[in-house]
Formats: C-alpha cells, structure tokens, sequence
C-alpha cells in the first residue's frame, strides 16, 4: 500500500497503446508545485503486464491516447530576466509506440517560448 502526501496527487491515464484490445495505464504520484514524480508505463504482453516506462520528471505531461504515448516535457533555461519557476524555454512534444517489445520514438517536435530560441538547440 503506498500513502499519497498530503501536497501530492495520484494521476493516470489508459488507452490500447499495444493494439491487444487491452489497456495499458500511465500514472504517476505528484508531489508539489511543479507536479514532479515517477511516471511508469505498465504493456500488457502475452505474458502478462511489464512496466515498459519509468520517466522521473517535473512539469510533464503524459497521455496515451490514438494509439501511442504522448509525452511534453520543458526543455531549455528560462528565457526571461526574473527567472520565475517553472519557466522553461518551450517544450519538447513526442509520440511513442509499442512495437511488441519495447516503445518506439515516432515523433518529436520542439517548440520555443520565443521566435528568437533555437528549437534545434533544445530553445536555448
């Protein structure tokens, strides 16, 4: 049994990433302003459930849904003077699938807070 803080939050999202007609489920335990936690991806295989996924992170965002994963994550140091948190230079947005075995990279794009950062450059 796993306890929530009392600043967290539990999250999940599920959705047929591996085309079995079974769900497979995202979630993670939150904690604090900037969301930060464990992101474990669990794959129904034919030989039961493995976890597919461990991402650490703060400020993402994680959806399966059409078929594949949707991860946005920031990237990139923040870009104004004041240096506020949770500011970030843009985002990075990607899309994975399961090929059977493992998750596949089948998109990415990154798009920059500002016209003046690179996004081939992670908008820094």
């Amino acid at each position: 049994r796993t306890r929530v803080p009392p600043s967290g939050s539990v999250v999940f999202d599920t959705g047929d990433i591996s085309g079995d007609g079974h769900p497979e489920v995202i979630f993670a335990m939150l904690q604090g302003s900037g969301a930060c936690g464990t992101w474990r991806l669990l794959v129904t295989t034919s030989s039961g459930v493995r976890e597919a996924l461990r991402d650490q992170n703060c400020e993402t965002y994680h959806e399966l849904s059409g078929g594949v994963l949707h991860l946005r994550e920031p990237v990139g140091p923040c870009p104004y003077s004041d240096r506020a948190a949770h500011c970030y230079g843009g985002t990075r947005d990607r899309q994975w699938r399961w090929d059977g075995r493992k998750l596949v990279e089948v998109w990415t794009v990154v798009r920059c807070v500002l016209p003046r950062l690179d996004p081939a450059r992670g908008c820094g």
